[in-house]
């Protein structure tokens, strides 16, 4: 069997003091996997930066860029609160030549693509981005915005025709994630915020896994997904802790 980590973190909004946990705890597990000839990904669900906190606002969301590089992050998604609180040309600086990727289906802009893929030991993983859609006031700001269950949609098609497995970081909410699992097959886990809901047990919709880790860096999500000889995903372990 073969193993792939994905450590997930939501809605920490600028509580910057909790990413020091974040942070040790990543490097224990990066150095276990190095150990078990493992790997992994560390990913954000959005709503990482917010205004209400000095450091955040006084450098315009870059202390927030230094420390997700700075932990190691592979793959983020926009929250709300990114797209309603900085503009373009804030986001620009910020996302511009990081050692992340910055990924949404349903935000329309060249510095957003729809999806991040990688291919590990044979193994290929997508992560899909998507976000709520507040559909006039992201307009009158002058994002372009689409359905974000059309925008999945289209995705998972078009990927699990090239054989990946599906991971998606949605900024939807809760009742959103349950809708998406129940009317989009192919997606294989959901890992969610918005509703700074905390699921310490992952959820099993279908064949979806659906897990979130509640607000402000409280929580830590850690996923391990359990494949067979033929790279068929066969189990998703872990939780919120």
């Amino acid at each position: 069997m073969k193993r792939i980590h994905l450590i997930h973190t939501n809605d920490v909004h600028s509580h910057l003091e909790e990413m020091a946990m974040v942070d040790t705890y990543v490097r224990k597990q990066r150095n276990q996997w190095k150990l078990n000839d493992e790997v992994g990904f560390l990913v954000d669900i959005g709503d990482h930066l917010d205004r209400a906190r000095w450091e955040t606002e006084g450098t315009d969301g870059l202390i927030n860029k230094a420390i997700l590089e700075r932990s190691g992050y592979d793959v983020v998604t926009l929250g709300n609160n990114e797209l309603l609180t900085f503009s373009h040309e804030q986001l620009d600086r910020i996302y511009t030549n990081t050692s992340f990727q910055v990924i949404c289906c349903n935000i329309l802009d060249p510095l957003f693509p729809p999806f991040q893929t990688y291919e590990i030991n044979g193994i290929k993983l997508a992560f899909i981005g998507v976000t709520v859609a507040f559909y006039e006031l992201y307009q009158s700001l002058g994002w372009e915005v689409i359905n974000p269950f059309e925008a999945v949609q289209k995705q998972v098609h078009i990927l699990r025709q090239k054989g990946y497995h599906i991971m998606v970081l949605s900024h939807l909410g809760y009742p959103s994630d349950v809708r998406m699992a129940n009317e989009i097959e192919g997606i294989d886990v959901i890992m969610g915020g918005h509703t700074h809901h905390l699921i310490e047990i992952p959820e099993k919709i279908k064949k979806t896994t659906i897990t979130a880790t509640g607000k402000f860096g409280k929580y830590i999500g850690h996923l391990q997904l359990i494949f067979d000889d033929h790279d068929r995903l066969i189990e998703v372990q872990g939780g919120s802790t």
